[in-house]
């Protein structure tokens, strides 16, 4: 389904942002989960991979094609994306922000049809958020406001899915909703890539994981070869545990170390000098 050789990219002459030599390849079902320190380069491949920006070097194949020879709404068609956080401008219903996922089916200046208004409804309904259709999408909450989303790029009817960060700014409940439609979407033969900060997510839902820092894949491959202690604080900068939870079912976390909670003296010093040492 996605082919990447040698890619690299660069926002300016002095490559000190982008990145540079990633390749990797997906499958039909896998999903694979990017994890780096934020401005490493992970959006910014995404964005690559959507064809927003031009590669400086390598190339894209997206399903027997090379991406930059592909037109944005033959792109569009194939691959759906999930943003970090979307704040509309002006408040569409719910059921409007949905239908959005068919424009790149539909022809210039054509409004959706009957059938694309099933299609909206039914990918609400299969999320369980047709109570919302009506609702403003302005007025939803951060989780609600991501599952609409969802519906969106369900009703857009990709073949793979790129989202970043998706589970960002969802509490921990709604973290979990997410992470178990990624598991169903890939159990549906969806190939899904996403960047996360959180370790453990790729332990839940992922049959790839890279680790990137500085532009670059520093590790590539299965959650429980890539995911461990000098890994995490190569790119992180603080120690953590990986440990089985039960290990009947292979499951795994990433803790934090508490002995990495505590300020340096040099940091102490400068915060009490800045608020003035406290009795």
């Amino acid at each position: 389904m996605l082919e990447v050789h040698n890619a690299r990219f660069h926002y300016d002459s002095n490559q000190h942002s982008g990145f540079r030599e990633v390749s990797f390849s997906l499958r039909t079902g896998q999903v694979m989960c990017v994890l780096g320190p934020n401005g490493c380069g992970k959006t910014t491949m995404l964005k690559c991979l959507l064809g927003l920006f031009r590669l400086q070097g390598g190339s894209i194949w997206l399903d027997g094609q090379e991406i930059s020879q592909m037109t944005r709404s033959a792109v569009a068609r194939i691959i759906g994306y999930i943003p970090q956080m979307h704040q509309p401008a002006f408040p569409f219903s719910v059921l409007d922000t949905v239908l959005v996922g068919r424009a790149p089916h539909l022809g210039f200046l054509q409004s959706p049809g009957e059938t694309d208004v099933q299609i909206a409804n039914s990918a609400l309904e299969a999320l369980g958020i047709s109570h919302l259709t009506n609702k403003p999408y302005s007025q939803l909450s951060g989780g609600e406001k991501q599952l609409v989303t969802f519906a969106r790029v369900l009703t857009q009817r990709p073949a793979l899915l790129l989202m970043d960060e998706p589970t960002s700014h969802l509490d921990f409940g709604n973290q979990i909703k997410v992470l178990n439609l990624v598991q169903e979407l890939a159990s549906t033969g969806m190939p899904i890539i996403m960047t996360s900060h959180f370790p453990d997510h790729a332990f839940l839902t992922s049959s790839k994981v890279a680790i990137m820092k500085q532009g670059t894949f520093l590790d590539f491959g299965p959650p429980e070869k890539v995911i461990n202690e000098y890994n995490m604080q190569q790119i992180y900068g603080v120690k953590v545990k990986v440990m089985d939870v039960d290990s009947s079912v292979g499951y795994r976390v990433c803790l934090p170390l508490k002995s990495d909670f505590n300020s340096s003296s040099e940091q102490k010093s400068n915060l009490e000098e800045f608020y003035g040492k406290r009795s």
